[in-house]
């Protein structure tokens, strides 16, 4: 079966579907596996369930952009509407069957009402930022309206390769019974440096739902202590999402050195002990950062790196794989699907980079218009004095 021969398939069928991407090898599979088959008999009325084979339709899965199992789909009039790789929690899966059994858009999870509030606030505060100059006003205005039109409006990014391949990555992984790991940096939580730190906390959720059902889950590692107490937080919330807070382990989350080269030192033989085939470099690193890369790349794992510094990220281009380059980093949770308010914020910074533009163009439009009247009328000027003097030599001649 190929991409076409699906969505017919799935125009043709009278109900909301659920698709399931499975394989007979993939552990996490055989965990959800009971939990889909029993949501689909108590919602088989309504809801249809369709199990597809990974390994049976190869084709079908690339053109499809499936890259990690399980994969669930949701369909709705022939249309993809939801997907989430990796496993899930019971009551993420009884929400989008729930959804699909009412005829609710699984990807509108607020209500009219609050759709309503949220356009009337951001307008409101648009509206105020441009009448008071109040501009830093404006991108919250901004934020608060794409949010509010998120689902309404599909996002349509341009492609990054260590994103796209992120998934597979992981799923390899946890297949293999392989580590991944996630480090944060040498950075710290609160000084200037702490943004990637942050961008790599939001990428651990997308990552701990991938993983957090294998034996060997995501580990995250970083040279600050409030850093690994963040991250230990973060592991806490998203295995209590997924109603599997008894698999979570606070040593998934490490703090390994207190220094930037102690940290490589540190962090080297434990990509080799833990036998890592995923090596993701999310946060502030210097030239240790390079080295980290490298001993990802030396033990052949995928290695996806990003960071704030210039010179930084010139060394992670040379060292990994998959390199983030300037603020890719920072739009991880846009690229992972992780909330609507990262792909939102996206939105506002393209919106004020085309604002500052069109302002730009029509300044200078309307500055050569203005130096043009300028020349005109001291042309006329020029012209009216000449024909004065003209007619003057004419008087005093006669």
């Amino acid at each position: 079966m190929d991409k076409i021969q699906f969505l017919e398939k799935a125009k043709a069928s009278r109900k909301p579907i659920v698709v399931d991407f499975w394989a007979p090898w993939c552990a996490p599979c055989r965990m959800t596996k009971p939990i889909l088959e029993k949501l689909a008999r108590e919602f088989q009325e309504k809801v249809d369930f369709w199990p597809i084979n990974s390994d049976e339709n190869q084709e079908l899965i690339q053109e499809l952009k499936v890259y990690g199992i399980p994969t669930v789909l949701l369909i709705q009039n022939g249309e993809v509407t939801g997907r989430y790789t990796g496993a899930q929690g019971k009551d993420t899966y009884r929400m989008m069957f729930q959804a699909l059994a009412n005829g609710d858009n699984i990807q509108i999870p607020i209500s009219p009402v609050d759709r309503f509030l949220r356009l009337g606030i951001g307008t409101a505060t648009v509206f105020f930022a441009l009448q008071s100059s109040t501009w830093w006003l404006l991108p919250l205005g901004l934020l608060i309206l794409f949010i509010a039109m998120d689902q309404r409006w599909t996002a349509a990014f341009r492609p990054i390769r260590g994103y796209e391949e992120l998934g597979t990555a992981i799923e390899r992984a946890v297949e293999a019974g392989e580590r991944v790991h996630l480090s944060l940096g040498t950075g710290s939580a609160s000084g200037g440096d702490s943004a990637p730190a942050y961008a790599g906390l939001v990428m651990l959720r997308r990552i701990s739902a991938s993983t957090m059902m294998s034996d060997r889950r995501v580990v995250v590692t970083s040279a600050d202590g409030a850093l690994s107490i963040l991250s230990q937080d973060s592991l806490r919330s998203s295995f209590k999402r997924a109603g599997v807070q008894e698999r979570y382990n606070p040593n998934l989350g490490m703090f390994l050195a207190p220094t930037p080269y102690s940290y490589f030192a540190t962090v080297s033989p434990f990509l080799k002990n833990e036998s890592v085939s995923t090596n993701v470099l999310a946060g502030s690193f210097g030239a240790e950062g390079a080295l980290a890369a490298d001993a990802g790349y030396r033990q052949r794992a995928f290695v996806l790196a990003g960071t704030e510094d210039v010179q930084s990220q010139a060394l992670l281009y040379a060292a990994a794989e998959n390199p983030l380059i300037g603020e890719e980093v920072f739009a991880a949770g846009a690229y992972l699907n992780v909330g609507a308010a990262h792909r939102a914020s996206l939105r506002v910074q393209d919106a004020i980079r085309i604002g500052v533009v069109v302002v730009i163009i029509v300044g200078s439009v309307l500055k050569g218009m203005g130096s043009s009247c300028c020349v005109m009328v001291a042309s006329a000027r020029e012209w009216r004095s000449w024909q004065g003097n003209l007619d003057t030599s004419s008087n005093v001649s006669r």
